[in-house]
């Protein structure tokens, strides 16, 4: 399994208020991120690329044409197994806009996970599986597409750029100088909050229990899992559960990981 150790709970460095940390939060990551920079139309990739990579434009100033609109409640939604049974679908379908990851299949959990989904975020693992899928003639692969309809697919490369600037910020922030890489989830779930008033995350727990004790599948569905399961980055995901925690006790947003009424 995917590296399910316990956690040893850290804390934030900042002691004031929770809506100081929210607010500097809030702040540093509209400064880090802007939907014009990391999530911009794919067919003016030529342009831009001539414009802001080949001329020299300094990266700050270098923005491109994005869909993005501004929501009031957003919901980012992780594949933990932590979901199955938890009746949650009717409230995640109920945001403004629902952000998944790697093409999950929608209608089988649609209880748990619900099926509505405006943005789907694919990481560089499953964007190769998909291809592979396709270039095969897999019908399964294009029904997967068929049921994000109208929806937007991000591969986020650009975002790798940010990470760097992610870990110093956490680190800034957060007690745990061994942090390294953080996933696409995380980078995502801060991406989000420069576009949406309020965001809710579901489906982020990595631990292998709940809190009675039942055990939690890695993943909610049944999608082949990266290198047989085994690490292929320098993720911690124990130590992101404990950062995503800590910034739901400040309210930077709502992190879920009960059953929904």
């Amino acid at each position: 399994m995917l590296n399910r150790l316990p956690i040893e709970p850290r804390s934030l460095k900042i002691t004031e208020g929770k809506k100081s940390v929210e607010k500097m939060i809030r702040d540093k990551i509209q400064h880090l991120l802007s939907p014009r920079q990391n999530m911009v139309l794919f067919s003016e990739f030529d342009a831009n690329f001539e414009r802001c990579n080949l001329s020299q434009v300094p990266d700050k100033n270098c923005f491109g044409t994005t869909p993005i609109k501004h929501h009031n409640a957003c919901a980012v939604v992780g594949s933990s197994g932590i979901l199955l049974n938890s009746s949650c679908g009717n409230e995640i379908d109920s945001h403004d806009y629902v952000i998944r990851f790697n093409l999950v299949p929608l209608i089988k959990h649609a209880r748990d996970a619900g099926m509505k989904s405006n943005l789907t975020v694919m990481n560089v693992y499953r964007m190769r599986v998909m291809v592979k899928r396709m270039e095969s003639g897999s019908r399964r692969a294009w029904e997967r597409f068929e049921r994000i309809n109208n929806s937007m697919i991000i591969y986020p490369k650009r975002l790798s750029r940010t990470a760097y600037q992610y870990r110093s910020f956490i680190n800034e922030i957060y007690d745990y100088p061994g942090f390294h890489s953080p996933t696409i989830g995380l980078l995502t779930s801060f991406l989000a909050l420069s576009f949406c008033d309020h965001v809710s995350l579901y489906g982020f727990y990595p631990l292998a229990t709940d809190a009675n004790n039942r055990t939690v599948k890695f993943h909610y569905h049944d999608d082949p899992l990266p290198g047989e399961g085994k690490i292929l980055k320098p993720h911690i995901f124990n130590v992101e559960y404990d950062f995503m925690r800590n910034l739901h006790r400040v309210g930077v947003w709502d992190h879920k990981i009960t059953t929904c009424a």
